[in-house]
């Protein structure tokens, strides 16, 4: 299954995410195409064949970029719905395969 990763807590009370544009990062995501190459370090990104679909409290987000960024490693940038703050359940799909469940995303007030 496709995972999705929130920021991990540190010594300081984390950010929530404001309206605008987020990057969300998770592996399991599908194939780029083209596929970045074997064996090699690689700079740069690789759009993936088919674009998930994200949704945020329920709501589908704009996805603009969906690719993978190093090995194993899918950058998913989505645009953020207008929603009050609060803690929001994220979700994600691609090809039909939804993603672990239980993923919050924290939304902080507009800017």
């Amino acid at each position: 299954h496709p995972g999705l990763y929130a920021a991990a807590p540190t010594a300081t009370k984390p950010v929530p995410a404001k309206t605008g544009i987020a990057q969300i990062y998770g592996t399991g995501w599908g194939v780029a195409s083209p596929a970045p190459p074997d064996g090699v370090v690689f700079s740069g990104a690789y759009n993936l064949a088919t674009k998930p679909i994200i949704k945020i409290g329920g709501v589908t987000c704009v996805v603009g970029f969906a690719g993978v960024v190093t090995p194993g490693l899918v950058q998913i940038n989505v645009t953020m719905p207008d929603l009050p703050a609060g803690d929001y359940l994220i979700e994600g799909s691609i090809n039909g395969v939804s993603s672990q469940p239980g993923t919050y995303i924290t939304l902080g007030p507009a800017q």
